[in-house]
Parts: structure tokens; sequence; C-alpha cells
């Protein structure tokens, strides 16, 4: 019953993500959306308890996140900062893991989020401005899914020093 569930739960998330590309757009328009970007907040979705409880903490993840911004130079911003920052940009990273037969099956995403305003309309909106990354695995151990997030992180940093290059 369990390896079916998994298997479910796999087939399920490939075909979720398979329908969207997830990339780092590392050419004009993606530069652009960077270029200038002096700082930004970042929110860590929370985990499932049960991944908390095997001992992978959001508190953890977004302590790494953030050590990797700072070294590269990105100002980590207070909600202080952010609140007063144009256009309030922030890092989400989600990171979905359930526990299955092989360990943990996972799902991780990072998105840059700021506020946007709508030509047509004039509103402001938050809305994703540039999509990271996406990870989707199997593995036996926790630290691995942390590994991924630094991972995702990074893409995050190389992409923001190409488009910030003095």
């Amino acid at each position: 019953m369990k390896r079916l569930i998994s298997i479910s739960v796999v087939a399920w998330l490939t075909l979720v993500t398979s329908t969207c590309a997830f990339a780092v757009d590392r050419g004009g328009e993606g530069r652009a959306i960077l270029r200038g970007l002096e700082g930004v907040r970042v929110v860590v979705e929370r985990l499932k308890p049960e991944i908390e409880r095997d001992g992978l903490f959001g508190s953890t993840l977004q302590t790494d996140a953030e050590l990797s911004l700072q070294m590269a130079g990105i100002k980590v911003l207070s909600e202080e900062d952010w609140l007063k920052t144009p256009g309030a940009p922030y890092l989400d990273l989600r990171v979905n893991a359930f526990q299955c037969a092989r360990g943990y099956v996972y799902n991780i995403y990072l998105t840059l989020e700021e506020q946007v305003t709508l030509v047509r309309e004039g509103l402001k909106v938050s809305a994703t401005t540039s999509k990271i990354g996406h990870q989707l695995g199997i593995t036996s151990s926790l630290s691995d899914i942390r590994g991924e997030a630094r991972d995702l992180v990074e893409e995050f940093v190389k992409a923001w020093q190409e488009a910030n290059r003095k």
C-alpha cells in the first residue's frame, strides 16, 4: 500500500511540474529584473510537521539561504526594511516533502516575488518576477533536500551577480 502511495505521489508531482518550465532567464529580461536589486527578504513556507519531526526545519533552510545571500553581498532585508523597499522583493522558498518507502519524495521551488503594477489598471499586486528553480526527487536523507534548497539559492546568487556586475 505504501509503495502504491509513493508511486502515486511521484506520478502526481511529475504531472504537475511537467507542464511548467522553471529556470532563471539569464538573458536580457532576466538580468533586467535582477539589475539594481539591492536586497531581498527570505520567506520559507512552513514544512510539514512530520518532516520537522524527522529533523529538517524551516528555520535551518532560512538561515542557509540568508547566509548564502549575505556572503554574495546581497542584503537580507528585515521585515521593517522590506516594507520600505520599492517592490517589497522576497525570495519564496517552498519545500514539500513526503515520507515514502525509499525515504522522502520532495519538490522544491524558489521564486522571486515582488509588487508590480498592472499597466492597464494601475493596480499594485504581488507577482512572481523570476522563477529561480525547481527540484523534484527522491532521497533517503533530509540533508540532501537541504542541499538541493541551498543549490537553488546559489542559482539565484549567480544570476544576481551576472545582472549586477559593475
